[in-house]
């Protein structure tokens, strides 16, 4: 099974009782791939063995660590924003 990213705060939700420990979820749920953008999967023992994390006091938290931990394959396009500065007029138009 395969999540994305997004969908692991409810597998965490329903899989884990909190507080709980890193061994505790990895036995759990760790070996539940998460999916990236380009295809890849990563599962979830790998993306927490970044962290330093070894208690988790809420599915937030958990979900938290995992989302800060995930590579960059899992972001989507790099460097992105669609969001950009409004142009910016250097005369003023008069109605």
């Amino acid at each position: 099974m395969a999540l994305s990213p997004s969908e692991t705060r409810d597998l965490f939700r329903q899989a884990c009782q909190f507080p709980t420990d890193h061994e505790t979820v990895v036995e759990a749920v760790g070996d539940v791939a998460i999916t990236s953008e380009n295809g890849g999967n990563t599962d979830v023992e790998t993306v927490l063995e970044r962290s330093d994390a070894t208690t988790y006091g809420s599915v937030a938290e958990l979900h938290e660590t995992v989302m800060a931990n995930l590579t960059d394959e899992h972001i989507g396009r790099k460097y992105y924003d669609d969001r950009s500065s409004a142009t910016v007029r250097e005369t003023e138009v008069s109605f």
